[in-house]
């Protein structure tokens, strides 16, 4: 039997290493005497994001052939919601796969793990939405105090008192994404020209397709600033 490792790790979840996840990954299939066959690793995606937005998942689960395992290292490494729980394991389960979870988990169709399954979903669905609240809750404290919230758009710099100014380096960037955008291309090809061009994240890494769509919307948002336009065209953003 062959096994293909998913790995998963958002923006707010950096504990959570690949190389931990992978690690684990590979311990059950040396347990279970699985041939590990291809290991993917999807960054700075929520695992509450539909399937269509999770690249990365679909890509692993069409690894899979009749009789395959997929191993994950824990539940919400598939998904933070019912929902996209129960899509991802109808979409294995049509391959003639299985999913096993390095933490123990039972994946069977047994009633009991069925339910247990749809309760630790349900919790993390719960957590994810607590931890939303509590971020929305404290950037309006920031507002309230006069405080800049939120990251800095893609294209831009913050000074000291908050005030945002046109960042040379990265308009480079934003302008190509624009322009390619508009020109039809999809996210995943313009992150391929992007990273050909030799740009780099605020990591000094290569893009992924995720990170190219939120400098996009981003940059919409920046046009969409009425005080910031005539900065925006004064210094060449766009």
């Amino acid at each position: 039997m062959s096994a293909v490792i998913y790995v998963r790790v958002s923006t707010d979840e950096q504990h959570l290493s690949p190389d931990a996840q992978i690690f684990e990954c590979k311990a059950m299939a040396e347990r279970k005497g699985l041939s590990v066959e291809s290991i993917h690793i999807e960054k700075g995606v929520s695992g509450a994001a539909a399937l269509h937005e999770r690249e990365i998942l679909m890509d692993a689960i069409y690894d899979l052939g009749q009789g395959d395992v997929l191993i994950i290292s824990k539940r919400d490494r598939l998904a933070r919601g019912v929902s996209q729980a129960i899509a991802a394991e109808t979409l294995v389960k049509e391959r003639g796969a299985v999913i096993m979870s390095a933490d123990g988990l039972d994946h069977s169709d047994d009633p009991n793990a069925v339910l247990m399954r749809r309760i630790m979903d349900s919790f993390a669905e719960f957590e994810l939405a607590k931890t939303k609240m509590r971020t929305r809750a404290a950037l309006r404290q920031l507002r309230r105090n006069g405080k800049r919230a939120g990251t800095v758009p893609w294209g831009m710099l913050a000074d000291e008192d908050g005030n945002l100014h046109v960042n040379p380096e990265e308009a480079k960037t934003l302008k190509m994404v624009m322009r390619l955008r508009d020109s039809g291309l999809s996210f995943q090809k313009i992150c391929d020209k992007v990273n050909d061009k030799g740009y780099l994240n605020r990591a000094g890494k290569p893009f992924v397709k995720m990170s190219i769509h939120k400098i996009y919307t981003g940059g919409l948002k920046v046009l969409e600033a009425k005080d910031r336009v005539s900065l925006i065209l004064q210094e060449g953003l766009l």
